[in-house]
């Protein structure tokens, strides 16, 4: 077992993880939405195949998903030993989640969804972007989809090294 407990070694896993998950959830989400959506010629941004609703339920499920996954398999290392248990009050965001895996990656979630969705969509309403070909909206979802999990997994991570 190795004990992980130099902050700089943590914080380079952290980061790593971060960097993989980016690519991955780009690649992935960007790769589903263009196979759902490949036979629309345009997608608006509300209605029943609107990205509107597409990104709130993204948003919230890979949120969650990410979290709950990283949250226990971290978790598992703090308690196996190959990583310290950092201190809760350490953990900023991390310290005001509840403790039990599964209320915090619900929260994760939640937070998914409240901080990432209004943004991309103000972005787009900026631009006034009403509708979108297939091929732009899977790759604006996957560049989003894979920023929102880099910046999720870190605090999933944490959450599951904290101590209580």
């Amino acid at each position: 077992m190795t004990n992980n407990t130099d902050a700089e070694t943590v914080q380079r896993y952290i980061r790593s993880e971060s960097i993989k998950n980016l690519f991955i959830n780009l690649v992935i989400n960007a790769a589903i939405a263009w196979w759902l959506l490949k036979d629309m010629a345009a997608i608006s941004a509300w209605g029943e195949k609107g990205y509107g609703p597409d990104l709130i339920i993204t948003a919230f499920l890979l949120s969650a998903i990410i979290s709950g996954i990283f949250i226990a398999l971290h978790r598992r290392k703090r308690n196996s030993g190959i990583f310290a248990a950092l201190p809760a009050q350490t953990s900023g965001l991390v310290a005001r989640l509840p403790f039990n895996p599964w209320l915090a990656a619900l929260a994760l979630g939640l937070i998914g969804v409240v901080c990432a969705v209004p943004p991309l969509l103000a972005l787009l309403a900026l631009l006034d972007i009403q509708t979108m070909d297939t091929s732009h909206y899977a790759l604006v979802k996957g560049v989003w989809a894979g920023i929102l999990a880099a910046l999720l997994v870190p605090q999933a991570i944490r959450h599951g090294l904290r101590d209580s």
